[in-house]
């Protein structure tokens, strides 16, 4: 048995994400579509996993301001990284780690930041945090898949 994971990628705003398709045999995807919510859970676990290399690396880049409390006291952005709740989007189980454009939280500033404004120049970190884990993500992905799976 195999099971091959396909990755596609999409930006929407700030938030960066990819999608995991599992596709392998006939008797693979029985299997899986059998387990009905079990097979989100496996999904869902292998999102979080991944997810999380990028939400490290994007604390990483995040620019740091100069005071020990951060933003209101609430401490800095890099230590506030959002990740998303697990979403369902036509079928297809997401993740998003960033803030989203509407975002009125203490970290509202991070698209400013990422993308500047016009009298500032911008400080990318989500999207080049992103580019850099990809991979590495997206094999954990699979990996944590395939394992569940007994692959």
């Amino acid at each position: 048995m195999k099971v091959i994971c396909t990755m596609r990628l999409w930006q929407r705003l700030s938030i960066v994400a990819s999608r995991v398709t599992v596709e392998g045999l006939e008797e693979i995807q029985e299997a899986l579509a059998k387990m009905g919510a079990g097979k989100n859970a496996i999904v869902d676990k292998a999102l979080k996993k991944g997810v999380e290399i990028v939400k490290d690396e994007m604390s990483r880049r995040a620019p740091r301001g100069e005071g020990m409390g951060g933003y209101k006291g609430t401490g800095h952005l890099k230590d506030n990284i959002a990740v998303s709740n697990i979403e369902d989007e036509s079928g297809v189980r997401a993740i998003y780690a960033g803030v989203k454009k509407g975002d009125n939280s203490n970290w509202f500033y991070a698209k400013f930041l990422e993308w500047g404004t016009v009298k500032m120049k911008a400080q990318p970190f989500m999207q080049p945090s992103y580019n850099s884990k990809k991979n590495k993500a997206f094999k954990l992905i699979c990996d944590s898949i395939k394992g569940d799976l007994g692959l």
